[in-house]
């Protein structure tokens, strides 16, 4: 990858692109790690919401492990009923892999003190499920077993000289109760 990178630099000649990409101050794209995440607040904090992403920066632009050359962004970036997203990007100076996740994990944890010690909570991500789904499904749940019951009722019931409607109903009542609780 780096020797890729030198050609190309000696492909486009001296100009100011080659310098910038090229210089030494950067010596391979394995020393600059892009940390990239969204932060979610909960909608009842977007009142804190500024005080958050301006204590994030404080601390992007702090820590002496990010490189300050290259962009630093956090931005409040979409508002949704869900949650407040806050846009996190820099890029970290590490030797290795295991030194880049060590550096990222403290600057995930820095923001998550960020967010308490400004009163706020991260969101949590919840499962939807439609009410109406959840009805139908239930009703088709009795109905098959309501079913299911007639059929075995009113087999056992014939052999012993019929079969009352009331017994149906009285199933299918108690089942219902049962699953829509």
């Amino acid at each position: 990858m780096v020797m890729l990178l030198k050609a190309q630099c000696a492909l486009r000649g001296s100009g100011h692109f080659a310098a910038k990409k090229c210089s030494s101050a950067w010596p391979g794209i394995r020393s600059r790690n892009s940390v990239y995440s969204i932060a979610g607040l909960r909608v009842d904090d977007i009142v804190r919401a500024g005080a958050v992403v301006a204590d994030m920066r404080k601390i992007i632009r702090q820590d002496p492990r990010i490189i300050q050359k290259l962009h630093r962004r956090v931005f409040l970036d979409k508002i949704t009923r869900e949650q407040v997203s806050i846009y996190i990007s820099c890029y970290v100076e590490a030797p290795n892999r295991d030194a880049f996740m060590a550096v990222k994990q403290d600057l995930l944890l820095a923001f998550t003190d960020c967010v308490e010690r400004n009163g706020a909570r991260l969101a949590r991500n919840r499962l939807q499920v439609s009410t109406a789904a959840c009805h139908v499904l239930a009703m088709y749940l009795i109905y098959n077993i309501v079913h299911i019951c007639v059929l075995q009722v009113g087999l056992h019931s014939c052999c012993q000289g019929g079969f009352v409607a009331s017994q149906s109903t009285a199933v299918a009542q108690l089942l219902a109760s049962l699953i829509l609780l």
